[in-house]
């Protein structure tokens, strides 16, 4: 709030760019930025008060660990598949938001944004499969790594009951 009464004093008595014409139009804009966005925000709160009580985490946990599946590894898995989620349908947030910011077609965002998202891809098949592509940089900065990240799966318990 205050980065936005910030910007309203600055745009209009020290740039003296701003009319309040234009701050009722940028209002309007934002709102509407707003609209599209808070929806998913919503949705995405809803699932981590599912995942945080109905002990999914303990169950994401513990998983990996009886596999014997390097954390680190996962999570990167885990970030790249989000970051091919994220612009690509059928939810796309920032492609939305990106579209309606910059006043392109959707279609010709989706175009944009596909050779990065082939690469994504592309990298996302090769890290399961070449683990130090993902490992080598935690490896040389954290040489006692797996001590650090590993979980005790006995300590989680917190949701014994379900």
């Amino acid at each position: 709030m205050a980065a936005v009464i910030y910007a309203v004093v600055v745009g209009k008595f020290v740039y003296r760019e701003l009319t309040w014409a234009r701050i009722a139009v940028i209002t309007c804009e934002s709102m509407i930025n707003s609209g599209m966005i808070l929806p998913t925000i919503a949705a995405a709160g809803i699932f981590s008060w599912l995942v945080a009580n109905l002990a999914i985490g303990d169950t994401l946990a513990k998983t990996p660990n009886a596999y014997q599946i390097d954390l680190v590894h996962l999570g990167v898995v885990v970030v790249l598949n989000l970051m091919i989620g994220q612009p690509t349908p059928p939810s796309g947030v920032i492609s939305f938001l990106t579209a309606q910011i910059a006043g392109a077609p959707l279609h010709a965002v989706f175009r944009e944004a596909l050779p990065f998202t082939i690469v994504l891809v592309a990298v996302l098949l090769l890290v399961p499969f070449v683990p130090q592509l993902a490992l080598w940089l935690p490896d040389v900065l954290l040489p006692r790594r797996g001590v650090w990240f590993s979980v005790d799966v006995s300590k989680t318990h917190c949701y014994d009951g379900l």
